[in-house]
């Protein structure tokens, strides 16, 4: 995987990292929507480190 894109997976990951706690405490505790940016946060995570550098 080139490295743009091995950034951009870790950049996302910080990014829907960063989401999933504003979302915890912007939509009053909605535990579903936590859940969908936290395992958004995931996937980007396992993309960005599972790759091949």
């Amino acid at each position: 995987m080139s490295p743009k894109l091995q950034q951009l997976f870790s950049m996302l990951f910080l990014l829907f990292f960063l989401a999933t706690i504003v979302v915890y405490f912007v939509s009053d505790k909605n535990m579903k929507l936590t859940w969908i940016t936290g395992a958004c946060a995931v996937v980007c995570y396992l993309l960005y480190r599972f790759s091949k550098r």
